[in-house]
């Protein structure tokens, strides 16, 4: 249990309307303190007690108690501006547009907002970008106000485009990896057993479109689950280590690890999500 100080205590006792005009001495405060640490129902020692007076203590404990109220309220408080912080720090911004509309409308907006320090760019010609230091509430007013005035001229928060642009660019990414075009996800059996399974044309007709059909059905009644993929592309994985080896192993289907062939199904699995999302069969629309 934290024990408060007397100092604290002290301090807050002064700091209550009742006590504008009265002094409040020491061993008031010490009073209060021993009954918020210890209780109300603990008993004052000796060199706190009175001889005289209120010997039970009422307005001591009632401050007590209002003291201990007061620290509650004081950690709510706390804890809600915590959970709903305010960030209004000030931040360089850039706003960009057509030259004529950001000269002729932007800056006077700008400069009826109060900011008045902001560096001018050219882009591509017929284009400004403005930089200025503004807390994010006001951008986003200055912003909404320039948007009302030109929509077409106005080409926005700088920041804010090119956050979406990379949004944009990361998601053609993503659609590149799938076959890992950008970046070597598979081992180099893998690969090998890869480019042999999709080469084959027993192994497609048999395993392959059925297993993609198969689990296009469950996408469907939205009973997917991809563990079970991984599991169905093993068959054909297998089926393909199998025939590989006949043709050039001597039949040893040993040379694709357990890792190996776990990976592929891995890969063929996440393929057949992109595959489903885009709809590139028929019998996934």
């Amino acid at each position: 249990m934290k024990r408060f100080k007397i100092k604290e205590i002290h301090s807050w006792l002064n700091q209550l309307p009742e006590n504008k005009w009265r002094k409040i001495y020491k061993v008031d405060a010490k009073r209060v303190a021993y009954f918020v640490n210890h209780g109300s129902n603990a008993t004052l020692p000796v060199t706190l007690s009175r001889k005289f007076g209120d010997t039970s203590f009422l307005r001591e404990l009632q401050l007590a108690k209002n003291f201990v109220l007061h620290k509650i309220d004081e950690k709510r408080k706390l804890e809600g501006k915590s959970n709903n912080p305010i960030t209004e720090d000030v931040e360089m911004h850039t706003i960009s547009g057509n030259k004529r509309f950001m000269t002729k409308t932007a800056l006077p907006i700008l400069k009826k907002h109060g900011i008045k320090n902001v560096k001018v760019n050219d882009v591509a010609g017929d284009f400004l970008e403005i930089r200025f230091l503004v807390d994010i509430n006001k951008l986003k007013v200055i912003d909404k106000e320039l948007t009302r005035k030109n929509r077409t001229a106005y080409g926005g928060i700088v920041e804010t485009f090119n956050k979406k642009l990379l949004k944009v660019i990361y998601e053609e990414i993503i659609k590149l990896d799938r076959r890992g075009i950008l970046k070597e996800k598979l081992s180099q059996e893998s690969r090998e057993l890869r480019l042999f399974i999709d080469n084959d044309a027993r192994l497609y007709k048999s395993r392959y479109i059925p297993i993609l059909k198969n689990l296009s059905k469950f996408k469907k009644k939205g009973k997917y689950n991809s563990k079970l993929a991984i599991k169905a592309f093993m068959y054909l994985i297998d089926d393909g280590a199998k025939v590989y080896a006949k043709d050039y192993a001597d039949g040893d289907a040993s040379i694709f690890s357990k890792k190996d062939r776990l990976q592929l199904a891995k890969d063929y699995a996440e393929e057949f999500e992109s595959q489903y999302n885009n709809q590139e069969f028929d019998f996934m629309k």
